[in-house]
């Protein structure tokens, strides 16, 4: 079984709205959260300090991470990163360009990168003949709530990921109607389940990974990027993320 952890980051400013997120099968979970709270007790005395604070500087009311001197952050950072590259993670991410979206269709985007995200898992599972169940980072945010139902409906139907064009004829006119093939989720179980990061390291994690690619595609600041990149699902013949570990829409010029 694998489990993937969704976090967001959208910023009305930045080019892309990303969801992104941690797979991780059920024989490492235990060790990388192990892992993490003792990372946590090392450097901060506290097992409990959530990452996301620790990394934004409003955030961090207690200054758990501030109050390390340069050397000591730097120490935190490698041994951090050092266990997020470990081989048996794999991150995946939909970034979607809301610059380029239709007016009409801005209040889908958050449904359009879910359908994304579960593409990816979905094909992930199929290569590793495994299961597979998805827990998102909860939000106040009626986009993110509704993805609980968007979900269901998938599971029930599948994920729209073709659009097929067809011509209809009325009178001496002809139309082109636009629908869409549906791609089953038979590797994905139960419903979306949300839990609040502050009680899981490994959606703090998912959060980390979406800090890191935004930094990258939306500031161009590839520093944690590069170190998280290799991780990223690929394509295992030519190693190429785009497609498989990262998904842009609309496709970029």
């Amino acid at each position: 079984m694998y489990f993937l952890y969704i976090d967001e980051t959208y910023e009305r400013k930045a080019k892309y709205l990303i969801l992104g997120g941690l797979i991780i099968n059920e024989a490492h979970w235990i060790e990388l959260n192990k892992n993490i709270k003792e990372l946590k007790l090392k450097y901060f005395k506290n097992d409990s300090v959530n990452l996301r604070d620790i990394r934004r500087k409003n955030y961090d009311k207690n200054e758990n991470y501030l109050s390390l001197d340069a050397d000591r952050k730097k120490e935190f950072d490698n041994e951090l990163y050092s266990l997020l590259s470990l081989p048996h993670f794999t991150y995946v991410a939909s970034l979607i360009n809301t610059k380029k979206m239709e007016r009409s269709k801005r209040r889908f985007i958050f449904q359009l990168a879910y359908s994304f995200l579960i593409e990816r898992f979905q094909y992930f599972l199929q290569e590793n003949k495994e299961r597979g169940i998805i827990i998102m980072d909860e939000s106040k945010s009626t986009e993110i709530k509704s993805l609980f139902d968007y979900h269901k409906s998938c599971l029930e139907k599948g994920v729209p990921n073709k659009a097929v064009f067809s011509e209809v004829k009325h009178g001496e006119d002809t139309f082109q109607v636009k629908s869409y093939e549906y791609m089953e989720i038979p590797h994905i179980v139960e419903h979306l389940f949300f839990l609040d990061d502050k009680h899981s390291n490994h959606i703090q994690i998912a959060d980390m990974v979406c800090s890191a690619i935004s930094g990258k595609f939306n500031r161009k600041r590839d520093f944690y990027y590069k170190k998280i990149e290799q991780n990223i699902r690929k394509d295992p013949k030519t190693g190429k993320m785009e497609g498989y570990g990262l998904k842009f829409f609309p496709t970029e010029d």
